[in-house]
């Protein structure tokens, strides 16, 4: 994927560098004797982005609305300068865990989402002295549909193909911002027209009620996940009766990979006779002969997460000196490690550990449902007698 890497960090820094030449031509046109009414507006985006919410396929911010005010108000160049500032500030201050260079590109990508919408506006005729005339009507569509098809494109380009989290698809992103704009375009055109007669601070209260209908959409949008989550618990459940165990556990993974997508994933079982565990299932797109070793108590990333008995995350191996012994270390390609334990009433009869290429690849959400998955298949197993019932196998293609 040495390629992907590259066009990722040739893409990124020309769509820095290209928001940054726009912003430089855009200065001059920049009207500074509205800069009080830009300092609250400015706020109120900062406020709309702590408030967004967070998804693989980006953010769901109802910061348009402002984005939209300021268009049809003071002019493109006023709307790029204040939302490139609003995420820099908002992302570069309270930061959220993101390196320079994707706040940087998050900035840069809102302002050529400005300019293209900008220029589609005016390419279709569109008048800023008669902003909200019906004759307008046509170019105001065409900059709000410009905008988010853009936006969505650059951010959907800089992430492609990657999916830690495969239950969300990229056309849910696409929906649930598309219920965004359902409520910022109205608001962005009230906050216009409240402007016109009473000034900013009223524009300002309009704008502050869509952070509410931000946070009933993200209430939506955790229940929609969790019951997908639950979904593919019921499923898995439903199978826990299934006579031939390698089945079981072939589907069991099958279903953990809609959950994570991850890049090796193995099923150790205790072996009581020899005092280790036994990889009995390996499901990897690299070579599989790598992980066929037995891990004892303690060793490595499996042997840890049995020997403490909880959940072993870890984010990146590169930075990482602990478990340098285990198998997975010697492979380049994999950055981020999780390791579940299998508990019965005797104790871990076993360990799932899946791996992937992609660093911090396992949030938090993951640990939980995995967890109840990682139970689930341990009662199972402990039940099963696993040393007459269970073959002793391994078998890359279930």
């Amino acid at each position: 994927m040495r390629w992907h890497k590259l066009f990722n960090v040739i893409y990124t820094w020309f769509i820095i560098l290209l928001a940054f030449y726009i912003l430089y031509t855009a200065f001059e046109k920049f009207d500074f004797d509205y800069t009080r009414e830009f300092l609250i507006i400015l706020a109120l985006l900062v406020i709309a982005e702590w408030f967004a919410i967070k998804l693989p396929g980006g953010l769901i911010s109802g910061g348009f609305a402002a984005v939209f005010f300021v268009f049809v108000t003071y002019g493109m160049a006023e709307a790029s300068y204040l939302i490139a500032l609003s995420v820099l500030i908002s992302q570069g201050i309270a930061n959220r865990g993101s390196p320079i260079r994707i706040i940087l590109f998050n900035a840069a990508q809102y302002v050529l989402a400005v300019f293209t919408a900008a220029y589609l506006y005016e390419y279709a005729g569109g008048m800023h002295f008669k902003n909200m005339s019906m004759e307008n009507f046509i170019p105001l569509a065409l900059f709000v549909l410009s905008y988010y098809a853009s936006n969505h494109f650059f951010v959907n380009l800089y992430k492609l193909p990657d999916n830690n989290y495969p239950l969300l698809r990229a056309a849910d992103t696409l929906k649930w911002d598309a219920y965004t704009y359902l409520f910022a375009v109205p608001t962005g055109v009230l906050m216009f027209l409240i402007y016109q007669q009473v000034g900013i601070i009223g524009a300002a209260l309009v704008f502050l009620q869509l952070i509410f209908v931000q946070y009933i959409l993200r209430m939506y949008i955790n229940m929609e996940l969790i019951n997908r989550e639950l979904r593919v618990l019921y499923r898995i459940s439903s199978k826990l009766s299934e006579p031939e165990l390698h089945k079981l556990i072939g589907f069991t993974f099958k279903e953990i990979k809609n959950i994570c997508g991850y890049d090796v994933g193995i099923l150790y079982v205790w072996d009581e006779r020899k005092r280790y565990f036994k990889p009995v299932f390996i499901k990897s797109s690299i070579q599989s002969e790598l992980f066929r070793d037995p891990v004892y108590i303690g060793q490595g990333f499996a042997g840890i997460a049995a020997k403490k008995q909880h959940v072993v995350k870890v984010d990146d191996i590169k930075k990482r000196n602990a478990a340098l012994d285990d198998n997975l270390t010697k492979i380049r390609k994999l950055r981020s490690v999780i390791s579940i334990p299998l508990f019965s009433a005797s104790g871990v009869v076993g360990v799932i550990l899946l791996g992937s290429a992609k660093p911090k690849a396992f949030s938090k959400g993951h640990v939980r449902i995995l967890s109840i998955i990682g139970r689930q298949l341990g009662l199972v197993i402990a039940s099963a007698s696993v040393h007459k019932r269970l073959d002793w196998f391994i078998d890359e293609n279930l």
